[in-house]
């Protein structure tokens, strides 16, 4: 989730309304705090706080995480390929 970092604030939001915020709550376990705090910053008040509470509800485990982060993955690959989000790099 640390290339997260490397796109511009709009691709980020072009990124998070691909995800379902359930899912991105369980993506966000064991995430380092910068990445958390980009996400939480590229969504409205009322999303983020949604998201916070649905990190306290959710139980997540490995192999659930992992393909989740695998599903995000391939929203990043997919929107990238079609020009709709860049890096800031």
């Amino acid at each position: 989730m640390g290339k997260i970092l490397s796109y511009s604030d709009r691709s980020v939001q072009k990124i998070l309304r691909e995800v379902d915020t359930s899912e991105l709550s369980v993506m966000l376990e064991g995430s380092k705090s910068d990445v958390r705090k980009k996400i939480l910053r590229n969504m409205s008040q009322r999303a983020a706080r949604l998201l916070v509470e649905e990190e306290i509800r959710a139980d997540p485990n490995t192999d659930g995480v992992k393909r989740l982060v695998g599903q995000l993955f391939e929203i990043v690959r997919k929107l990238e390929e079609a020009g709709e989000i860049i890096t800031e790099e």
